[in-house]
């Protein structure tokens, strides 16, 4: 007797075999359909030319003045469970201006003086090591507030895994698969900002990794929406998003590929 399995209705068109393996199918150049086995989530990371991995799991970093002392230890925390996440493939170290003189670093600060104050609506970075600072800094802004990032550890986490690589999964390519982003929700502040774009599958390696509702780069519903609604529904009822304040497996997984670790130790943090 034939044991009947789980058919999951995507965009694409998506069978859970009875072993537990997703099968997605895909259409080629020509229009014709191939089955492709996605293995289990890694989040999503940077493909974008313009930016590349760090030179080494020695991630040098500038704290800038406008914080709190509470915000300076807040900061250096989420750097500390990133680390311990990944088993120190990564690692977090800050600036020496003799030693490290010409080297390229995060420079951490509440706002970018080169930008317009309109356009720092919430925190940013660039989703990897700029190629064009040659040892100058990098702006990451990180902020309190409305529309910031400092609330928690998680939203500190999320910022800083963005500028490790890790693009932000709810951007994804397929994302319309697995999330229907409801701009008309959006908070007035944020609308202009295009804080949900989708990522051209250029910028990013995604393809046949399963999406990682439980990756730090997930915004939560939430965010950024009018009060009473949301700024994205989950297709599949079933799902949830992630609001640990630790990487996910898949984020381990992506960044210990990234930076060339084994990926051994990563977990999926239910524990």
């Amino acid at each position: 007797m034939l044991v009947p399995c789980l058919v999951l209705i995507l965009l694409t068109i998506s069978v859970l075999s009875c072993n537990g393996t997703l099968f997605t199918k895909f259409a080629d150049e020509h229009g014709n359909s191939t089955n492709t086995t996605l293995i289990e989530p890694r989040s999503a990371l940077n493909r974008d030319k313009s930016y590349g991995r760090w030179p080494s799991s020695r991630i040098l970093y500038k704290i800038g003045n406008g914080y709190t002392p509470f915000q300076r230890t807040s900061i250096r925390e989420a750097m500390t469970q990133i680390q311990t996440d990944v088993s120190n493939c990564i690692r977090f170290t800050e600036f020496d201006t003799q030693a490290d003189k010409g080297e390229d670093f995060i420079n951490i600060a509440p706002s970018d003086v080169t930008l317009p104050k309109a356009d720092q609506v919430t925190c940013f970075t660039a989703p990897g090591r700029d190629l064009t600072k040659n040892g100058r800094g990098q702006s990451l802004v990180m902020f309190s507030g409305p529309g910031g990032c400092m609330d928690n550890k998680r939203d500190i986490m999320k910022i800083l895994a963005n500028v490790l690589g890790l693009r932000n999964e709810f951007s994804r390519p397929d994302r319309d698969n697995f999330i229907l982003v409801q701009p008309q929700n959006f908070r007035a502040e944020f609308r202009n900002a295009d804080l949900y774009r989708k990522y051209q599958p250029s910028e990013v390696e995604y393809q046949n990794f399963q999406f990682d509702y439980q990756s730090i780069t997930m915004y939560s519903m939430d965010r950024f929406a009018i009060p009473g609604t949301v700024a994205y529904h989950l297709i599949n009822p079933g799902s949830f998003i992630g609001n640990l304040p630790r990487l996910s497996k898949g984020d381990c997984q992506g960044l210990s590929a990234h930076y060339g670790c084994t990926a051994s130790f990563c977990s999926d943090g239910k524990h």
